[in-house]
């Protein structure tokens, strides 16, 4: 579930929420507060994310808000399969969006504040979304693994920690080591754990 944060979003957005400041913003990027764990651990519950009304035309492994009409608002990853959103929680499956009658794409998701404002981790708006098996020559079963947890491009991975690595079913120390080492060699990284 998401809680808008600005008032001059997009009318599907529920506009009882408290101004944050719109000369801050870019004209057509608004707030959400994150409720809800389906995106765990890229976007934590209670987090702030930016979001992009501009940009509803998303790509492949890109965090959209989309509104269906007759269950309200939701953030996923597109999919490759059109009308589809993963998740980075294992323990939610895909969501097919034509099964749940009208829906629309909001915007995309272009920085995350999360954690309550602990930290800031920055989307850019050139994503790095070269499938993963292209650019880091993993063994197929490590690739599997990460497809089933929602990580399929560059950009997914880089998105996550370590210890987020170690919470994906199929992935154990030597995979994450074999991750770690094969990023450090294109000259990427896993996002630092808390501290």
């Amino acid at each position: 579930m998401l809680h808008l944060v600005r008032r001059d979003a997009p009318a599907a957005w529920d506009t009882q929420a408290t101004d944050v400041g719109a000369e801050t913003c870019l004209p057509t990027v608004f707030i959400v507060h994150i409720v809800g764990h389906s995106m765990e651990p890229v976007v934590p519950e209670g987090s702030l994310v930016c979001v992009d009304a501009a940009r509803r035309d998303p790509m492949p492994g890109e965090i959209v808000a989309v509104y269906i009409h007759a269950e309200g608002r939701m953030i996923g990853y597109w999919s490759d399969i059109p009308g589809t959103l993963t998740k980075a929680n294992p323990a939610f499956g895909p969501v097919d969006l034509n099964r749940k009658g009208p829906w629309e794409v909001l915007g995309t998701v272009v920085a995350t504040v999360a954690d309550q404002f602990a930290r800031l981790d920055p989307v850019t708006t050139e994503p790095d979304t070269r499938a993963i098996e292209a650019v880091l020559g993993l063994a197929p079963r490590t690739v599997s693994a990460l497809r089933r947890a929602g990580i399929n491009t560059m950009r997914d991975l880089q998105r996550r920690t370590e210890d987020d690595l170690g919470r994906v079913w199929g992935i154990g120390r030597q995979s994450r080591e074999h991750i770690v080492r094969a990023l450090d060699s294109v000259g990427r990284s896993l996002r630092p754990g808390r501290r």
